[in-house]
Formats: structure tokens, sequence, C-alpha cells
């Protein structure tokens, strides 16, 4: 969408944006879904966390990590699996798959992914990233195990930009908004 807006008599200010693209942002209250999508949704959002880093004080990355297995049960299938979907904008565009090392710790321990893989829009299904210009990737662990769950942090060192960590450990309160 393109406006042109006349400022005295002879400046003209013009801008556009594709904001209104259903794609771009996915809101969910934008739209007509289902109880049970909006659930689904807004489990979701409750299990996102987001994580930046800064370099002279602007943004050089940004980090949004939903943990699967707080959304629904069933992405750890029966193994138990920690499943997490990572989200990455990179403002230089340069990090690429082969610069992340994730990993996943608690109190007791710390282990690395047993897969990584980076995700298109086309494999995310009902799955929409929050900007869809942003990477996504599917990070899966091995179960960490119930003890010490409730101490979890998801970690990812950068090669040549730095690290970032997000917090998982405090404890979830059940909501009405997703029965």
């Amino acid at each position: 969408m393109c406006v042109i807006t006349g400022i005295c008599m002879n400046v003209w200010i013009a801008g556009c944006s594709d904001f209104y693209r259903k794609d771009f942002i996915h809101i969910t209250s934008a739209y007509e879904d289902s109880k049970e999508k909006r659930a689904f949704k807004e489990r979701e959002i409750q299990a996102m966390r987001k994580s930046q880093i800064l370099i002279h004080n602007h943004t050089r990355v940004v980090m949004i990590v939903r943990y699967m297995n707080e959304v629904d049960d069933t992405f750890g299938g029966s193994d138990n699996k920690e499943v997490f979907f990572v989200e990455l904008y990179d403002k230089l565009g340069q990090v690429k798959l082969k610069d992340l090392q994730f990993s996943l710790k608690n109190i007791y321990k710390s282990i690395k992914p047993s897969n990584v893989s980076k995700l298109s829009t086309a494999d995310m299904e009902f799955l929409k990233p929050d900007v869809i210009y942003n990477d996504m990737y599917k990070v899966v662990f091995e179960s960490i195990g119930a003890r010490g769950k409730d101490m979890l942090q998801f970690n990812v060192e950068i090669a040549g930009v730095g690290n970032m960590s997000v917090d998982f450990s405090y404890a979830k309160a059940k909501s009405n908004l997703t029965k």
C-alpha cells in the first residue's frame, strides 16, 4: 500500500509498506480462526521467549524461541525429545546454520542437539514465523529428563557475533484461555 501526502504547497512525501499483507505478520485476533487454532496460538505465545544481541546500542541479532513441548506434548514424540522452534533475525543477513551452536541446560547437565534443520515457510504448515523475513530452525534435543526441568535454559552461540540465552525455568500457570 502506498500513500502520498501533501505538506505545504511544494513538498510531497511518499512511502510504501507491506504491513497489510496477510502473510507479513501473523496476528491471531486478526483472523477468524477456530477456537482450537486460537488456543494453540495462545499456548505458543506463552511458550515463547526472546533474546537479542546489541552492538553499539543497535540490534544485531534477534532470536525468538518457542518450546514446543509446552505448546503440545505430541511434539516430543514417544521419545520425549525436547523440541524448539527458533526464529532468527540477523540485521546483516550473514548468520548461517553452520554459525549456530545450540545447547540446552538445567542445573544438572548440558546437552547438545540431536538434530538442527532450517525450515522453509512450506515446512511450517500451521506454525508461521512472527515475521516472514526471519529464518526458522527446528532444534531437537534428546530428553533432558524430569529432574531439573524447572531450571531449563536454551542457549545459542553465534560464531563471530556473540551468545544468547533464554530462560524457561519459571513456573507456568495453566491458563483458561487455552481450554
